[in-house]
């Protein structure tokens, strides 16, 4: 009895114990407050692509590129494009891939008209398996990554210059201004 007194005393008193504090955990955003985010997001990217567009306008229609450089740029980017998707379609390495997704796309295509679900199942794999080998095999091919770049170095150029031709005139001034804050908003979320 003396031992089990010392002992149930013991046990009641590791019993009593506070816990230690459980760290706390940041709050979750509620799937409405990540929608309404989302929503501004959204809503801020259209603004930039409206706004994008209105100085695509402002630049074709005014006379603030006597030198005709926007077209010399744009031209550039076009050819860029054209040599891309021709790389892709004639490059010896993905000839034969390029047929066999062309292939499979038409048996999808019959699959659907007559509702054969197997059939369609069977080939939208095919071609999501073909489509990840064609753009793995793309990533490796060094003529098509430099195809690639000379299509990101044109568009930063074709943005460059349509900035600097938008900034020679007060709307595109007002236009410049109000696109910077949309980025600035997009570069402080990420």
């Amino acid at each position: 009895m003396k031992l089990l007194l010392p002992l149930a005393t013991a046990l009641i008193l590791a019993g009593c114990k506070s816990d230690p504090p459980e760290p706390e955990t940041p709050p979750v955003a509620t799937e409405a407050e990540i929608r309404a985010v989302r929503a501004v997001q959204v809503k801020r990217l259209n603004r930039k692509h409206a706004i994008e567009k209105q100085l695509n306008k402002l630049v074709a229609a005014s006379k603030i590129d006597p030198k005709g450089e926007m077209k010399i740029v744009l031209a550039e980017g076009q050819q860029a494009l054209l040599d891309l998707q021709t790389i892709r379609t004639t490059h010896p390495s993905l000839l034969k891939l390029n047929k066999d997704l062309n292939l499979w796309r038409s048996h999808l295509q019959s699959a659907r008209t007559t509702n054969r679900k197997l059939e369609i199942q069977q080939a939208h794999d095919q071609i999501l398996e073909i489509t990840a080998q064609i753009q793995t095999l793309s990533e490796e091919l060094p003529v098509i990554r430099e195809a690639e770049d000379r299509i990101a170095r044109s568009r930063k150029e074709i943005d460059a210059l349509r900035r600097t031709l938008a900034e020679k005139t007060p709307e595109g001034q007002a236009l410049m201004k109000e696109l910077a804050e949309i980025e600035k908003a997009f570069s402080t979320i990420q």
